[in-house]
């Protein structure tokens, strides 16, 4: 599964301690996410402003559009995650 954040427009690892998601059955680890750190945060808040002026100029129309790919997205990935949840 792919676990980088987004980040303005590029995708990145965190680079802080791996939190290990377990099997609470079993025990086994079903993935490892590694956190972000601090500079990544600030990096992540920073692009979130940036980005607020051009987003709220934006006509409704374009945001539904936006929006419905994402639902696309995550639909497409809906039954790992269901799978993902009922393990964990």
């Amino acid at each position: 599964m792919h676990t980088d954040m987004l980040i303005g427009a590029k995708f990145e690892a965190g680079t802080e301690i791996e939190e290990t998601i377990l099997n609470p059955r079993t025990g086994e680890t079903i993935l490892s996410v590694p956190e972000a750190s601090q500079g990544q945060v600030d990096a992540a808040v920073a692009a979130a402003r940036r980005a607020f002026e051009g987003w709220s100029r934006t006509t409704p129309s374009e945001r539904s559009g936006y929006l419905l790919r994402i639902a696309d997205r995550i639909e497409a990935e809906a039954l790992e995650f269901a799978r993902l949840e009922a393990l964990n």
